[in-house]
């Protein structure tokens, strides 16, 4: 597992097994499918998240306030110390 830290990337270019440290992610332009990662303190420019899949992800010290996940799959995700408040996973 490689760690990538303190980049700014695309969320179209994160890669199964890698860890992303204090990394910003820019707005996807394709529908969100990431497996097997950790976001270690990210900062993410997207706020809108619905219809996406996430497997196997762990969210360490993220923002994702007023992040909406309407219709979207998630399993096996850890959320440690996440900012979560307002954030929508209704279907």
């Amino acid at each position: 597992m490689a760690t990538i830290t303190k980049q700014t990337l695309s969320l179209d270019d994160v890669e199964p097994d890698n860890t992303y440290s204090n990394c910003t992610f820019t707005v996807s332009n394709e529908l969100i499918r990431i497996n097997d990662v950790v976001f270690d303190h990210c900062q993410f420019e997207q706020s809108n998240f619905d219809r996406s899949d996430w497997g196997y992800v762990e969210f360490k010290g993220c923002d994702l306030l007023n992040a909406t996940f309407h219709k979207s799959y998630l399993s096996n995700c850890k959320f440690t110390n996440v900012q979560l408040m307002r954030a929508d996973f209704s279907m």
